[in-house]
């Protein structure tokens, strides 16, 4: 048996309406698709702020998370990548070897340096050291640390970073 439901026009089974007791035939006038999306609109439009907060309290209970999302639609860099990568320098930058900035209590953050021509990921470095060598990418005498740094990847597979 069929029903029409007239916000997606389209005859539908009675299994893709929900029961309704106050309606003739015992089911509701749209279909379950249609009041779902109805309904996920209309909270969005009522709820704006409660939703900004929501996400903005579950970003600073789970920066590392939405540090990956970033990451990862940034430089298509896989979830817990840049968690491992920090394992392996001990927290440490590649290029001088001292600690991140303190961002939060106990928690220091590292740049993830990459090759803007090429878009593969070499090392994580200290704020310091990627501006440096940033500055330095268009001189040609610069001593040999950022140079051996500029020659690893972690990511030789990859191919060019689309923009």
């Amino acid at each position: 048996m069929l029903k029409f439901c007239p916000r997606c026009n389209i005859d539908k089974p009675l299994d893709d309406f929900g029961n309704r007791i106050k309606v003739k035939g015992g089911k509701n006038y749209y279909c379950k698709e249609c009041v779902n999306k109805h309904m996920r609109e209309t909270y969005r439009t009522k709820h704006k702020e409660l939703i900004a907060k929501r996400a903005k309290e579950d970003r600073k209970k789970r920066p590392e998370y939405y540090r990956d999302l970033w990451l990862r639609h940034q430089f298509k860099l896989p979830m817990g990548t840049y968690a491992a990568m920090y394992k392996a320098q001990n927290g440490l930058c590649a290029c001088c070897g001292t600690p991140g900035k303190e961002r939060r209590k106990g928690w220091r953050r590292l740049n993830l340096d990459h090759c803007h021509e090429t878009g593969k990921i070499r090392d994580l470095l200290c704020a310091n050291c990627n501006l440096g060598l940033g500055n330095l990418q268009h001189m040609h005498n610069f001593t040999n640390a950022p140079m051996t740094h500029t020659s690893r990847c972690w990511h030789p597979s990859r191919s060019q970073r689309s923009r």
